[in-house]
């Protein structure tokens, strides 16, 4: 997933240093090696940098003020992967607008709220119980005790996929806006020994039936989608 440095770096000022400006520069006019990655059967990889860049003028879009996506961000993330899926139908969510403290912000300890907007889709429901048995099933597989982990269920789903998401941060609030269009949802995130990928998802598929596996991290961490595609071929 683009982050703002990258959908704005057009925007920085002249005050930063020339290296790092240039660099911006150069990702925001879309030469990026993420761009230029080949076509792989049995693999659907997105970068969805033009379609987000097209829309990063809109209101609702990457929240001002914060570091991870959120309302019709993760809306054009989600979108661009079913058309890269061959989906037809449409997802029946909306955008909400309301404000959320700015994550900056809170870094300095400055709590500030500022507009910001959320996909609401009536059809999906968080499903507590099999959460906690998520959860309670990879636990020890995180050294950190603060992972996230998240299992929804769609009662109108343009696809009937059942998917698995394994993700950094970025999943967090992407898992919700994803299972708009799936069967059901249930994703982890945080850091674990990447050796252990194949186990992970071993224990979340016994928990549910299994149709698809997504791999999600925002754009500095592509590095770690090549470790997990290590792990996973050994």
């Amino acid at each position: 997933m683009p982050t703002t440095p990258t959908l704005y770096g057009d925007y920085l000022p002249a005050s930063v240093p020339p290296a790092y400006l240039s660099e911006c520069r150069q990702r925001v006019s879309g030469d990026s090696p993420l761009l230029r990655i080949p076509k792989q059967a049995g693999v659907n990889f997105l970068y969805p940098f033009l379609q987000m860049k097209a829309v990063r003028n809109d209101e609702a879009f990457y929240p001002k003020g914060n570091f991870h996506a959120s309302g019709m961000s993760l809306k054009v993330v989600r979108d661009s992967y079913l058309a890269l899926l061959g989906v037809q139908g449409a997802v029946d969510d909306q955008l909400v607008r309301a404000t959320a403290p700015s994550e900056i912000l809170q870094g300095y300890g400055i709590i500030s709220n500022l507009p910001a907007y959320f996909v609401r889709n009536e059809h999906v429901t968080r499903d507590p119980d099999r959460q906690a048995a998520l959860v309670k099933a990879v636990a020890d597989l995180y050294p950190h005790p603060g992972f996230a982990a998240n299992y929804y269920t769609n009662s109108s789903p343009v696809i009937p996929d059942s998917v698995l998401m394994v993700s950094d941060s970025f999943g967090d609030r992407a898992a919700e806006v994803f299972a708009g269009a799936f069967k059901t949802t249930f994703q982890v995130a945080g850091s674990f020994p990447p050796e252990r990928l194949r186990e992970l998802i071993e224990r979340m598929s016994g928990l549910d039936h299994t149709s698809r596996v997504i791999l999600l991290v925002q754009e500095a961490g592509v590095e770690q989608i090549v470790t997990w595609a290590g792990a996973l071929g050994h």
